[in-house]
């Protein structure tokens, strides 16, 4: 497995303050961006750069920590062709990749769904993490579907179910991705199904799809 290095994604706390108030899925990618000097010219250069790219949907710059968070549809493009839109059109800049996560906010609570490794993994190995932080209310019957590309290996292999959530938990899995796999990146789907109960004790059945990814670099 020594071809294949799963990069750094994490942290359920950052991406909530990154992520906009929307009910439908979102896939976000935090880029830490180099070669900003000047607040006035560079923010706006960096954004229009990012934002001509096919597929991204959103640009958020952060002159102070001197990062850019892109929303995109990862079906259309994916981390390593956004850094790609900014980087071939201002030389000036380089862009690293932080972290990807795919955001929903349910009203009931918001999910989200990341990869996530303690450091680069020569192995090719890393953790898929699903995690819920409730707004009030609870869900109940909660199943989580996992559905991994075919050069990746999940375990637990399908799903995950738990009876009832009051209170902010993780679904996990370990995956590990094989040496021949085709980069730059790959996508787990996750099938969601539960029914919400709000404060007000009103009951609905819910069913979300969600796509996670996993970043691979030679």
């Amino acid at each position: 497995m020594s071809a294949t290095r799963v990069v750094l994604l994490s942290l359920l706390c950052s991406a909530v303050v990154c992520a906009k108030n929307e009910k439908a899925p979102h896939t976000q990618a935090k880029l830490v961006i180099a070669g900003m000097v000047d607040q006035g010219t560079d923010v706006p250069q960096v954004k229009n750069a990012l934002s001509a790219a096919s597929g991204v949907k959103d640009v958020m710059v952060d002159w102070e920590k001197k990062t850019a968070c892109v929303t995109y549809d990862p079906l259309k493009t994916n981390a390593e062709a956004i850094i790609g839109s900014l980087t071939k059109k201002k030389k000036k800049y380089t862009a690293t990749l932080d972290k990807v996560e795919t955001i929903v906010d349910t009203g009931i609570g918001t999910w989200v769904f990341s990869t996530e490794h303690a450091s680069y993994s020569p192995e090719g190995k890393g953790k898929l993490e699903l995690a819920f932080d409730p707004k009030g209310g609870s869900i109940k019957g909660v199943k989580v579907e996992w559905t991994p590309p075919t050069k990746l290996t999940l375990t637990p292999t399908d799903s995950e179910s738990l009876a009832e959530l009051t209170t902010a938990h993780t679904f996990s899995a370990d995956f590990e991705v094989a040496d021949d796999a085709k980069g730059p990146e790959m996508l787990v789907h996750a099938l969601l199904t539960y029914t919400a109960k709000d404060a007000k004790g009103k009951e609905s059945s819910e069913r979300i799809e969600l796509v996670g990814v996993v970043v691979l670099q030679k």
